[in-house]
């Protein structure tokens, strides 16, 4: 079957089924006009209105009683973004800014603490994960370029900041890192994921760039050899390399 057949296919099951949608659409036994009943009923199921069922303002004026905002505070107008949970489900580690330092929220006492200050990577971490033993794999950059500081999100690196957290250095891995990071949540595993590109996703010159770019994603483990993190396994997933 050519892919003009497998077009015509798919469009032909989209409107049987908004057809049997529509003659579906009851019409009342008291109903003089049935014809005008009809057209009501395609009328509202065809309503392309995006503000259809929507609520004015913020989602965040409107949360379920089971969630509740946090209110912290940053200095420098930092704004508190791409968190992820600490394994024991109290605590909080999230960036300040897109490219900024790290930090930890106790949810208990409500007190937030700056882990990267002091070091190297101060104002360069991109993405930041917790492993299931509670140390944090991060994509960061060594150091912030003054010349073209945005540009600095294509100049990651992988690092571990090991427990207790804020007390020691970031350790380098030696592997470049785009974006984020995907690390696993099975009990006891420090598998994690990571993608390596030449390729600027964010540039109007992007279909260019992937055709003569290379992107891969690659997996491994994080492993401790005389106390120091490391890559172990590090392998490089076929079916996603380009």
């Amino acid at each position: 079957m050519t892919t003009r057949h497998l077009r015509i296919l798919a469009g032909s099951i989209t409107l049987a089924c908004l057809l049997i949608q529509v003659h579906a659409q009851p019409v009342g036994a008291t109903d003089k006009n049935t014809s005008s009943a009809a057209a009501a009923g395609r009328q509202s199921l065809l309503d392309f209105d995006p503000n259809k069922g929507t609520l004015d303002g913020s989602p965040v004026d409107h949360l379920p009683d089971h969630i509740r905002l946090l209110d912290i505070q940053l200095p420098n107008d930092g704004a508190p973004q791409r968190a992820d949970w600490y394994p024991d489900g109290k605590r909080l580690a999230f960036l300040d800014a897109p490219i900024g330092d790290l930090w930890q929220h106790d949810l208990a006492t409500g007190a937030s603490r700056n882990l990267t200050k002091i070091f190297a990577l101060h104002g360069g971490v991109l993405r930041a994960h917790h492993l299931t033993n509670g140390d944090i794999v991060m994509c960061a950059v060594a150091e912030r370029s003054a010349d073209d500081p945005e540009d600095d999100r294509f100049r990651g690196e992988l690092w571990v900041l090991q427990r207790p957290l804020g007390t020691r250095g970031p350790v380098r891995l030696g592997e470049s890192c785009w974006e984020g990071v995907a690390v696993s949540k099975q009990p006891g595993s420090t598998r994690i994921a990571w993608n390596q590109s030449t390729i600027d996703f964010t540039s109007p010159d992007v279909i260019v760039d992937a055709l003569f770019g290379k992107s891969k994603i690659l997996t491994g483990r994080i492993v401790y050899r005389n106390g120091m993190p490391e890559i172990a396994d590090r392998r490089v997933a076929p079916w996603l390399r380009h």
